[in-house]
């Protein structure tokens, strides 16, 4: 059996294309749901900058084909795009990669903290769905435990901890405090 990783993050497509990509929070038994339909166990981590598939297969080539026909009929983007944007890891890359993400080293900013808890919840929802094998649990257990090490045993968690604080940290830093400051903030 091989452990694949198919995935987009910010480093790989634009916001547009992760926003069609993603699987919201309140959604996530239904993206298992459709999965299921392309294979017969995997785990779904989706978050504002991530939509990743980890899967065990014996013919990684075909799996492969399905996750990425999975992702175009979800997102209704063409598969030509979407076979452009993704990312693969294999085997002991996939392995590193769970890791690095749960320890927020693959985040947009740098030791963010809710990427352990989204974890988390992905390996819980696909084993309440039904869709993860022994070596998926055990890849995403044995994340989860890296991260909160790293969390609890390393400063990486000490500085802004999402997109939105290091903002505010910015902008404290270029207008000398924010007090006295009127702002507006425009975004979703």
């Amino acid at each position: 059996m091989h452990l694949l990783a198919l995935g987009v993050n910010h480093h790989s497509a634009p916001v547009e294309v992760r926003e069609r990509l993603a699987v919201p929070h309140p959604r996530l038994g239904e993206g298992l749901t459709a999965l299921a339909q392309y294979l017969d166990s995997g785990v779904l981590l989706s978050t504002c900058n991530r939509t990743e598939v980890y899967a065990m297969a014996q013919r990684p080539g075909h799996a492969r084909e399905r996750i990425a026909q999975f992702l175009t009929q979800w997102s209704d983007l063409p598969r030509f795009l979407v076979n452009t944007l993704l990312y693969s890891y294999e085997q002991r890359e996939a392995v590193k990669h769970i890791f690095r993400v749960a320890c927020g080293l693959d985040s947009m900013i740098y030791g963010e903290a809710q990427i352990l808890g989204q974890v988390r919840h992905a390996l819980e929802t696909a084993q309440a769905q039904g869709l993860t094998t022994p070596p998926l649990v055990r890849l995403f257990r044995a994340a989860v435990r890296v991260g909160r090490r790293v969390r609890s045993d390393t400063e990486i968690g000490r500085h802004a901890a999402s997109v939105s604080s290091a903002s505010v940290e910015l902008a404290q830093k270029l207008l000398g405090g924010l007090p006295s400051r009127n702002l507006v903030v425009v975004g979703a």
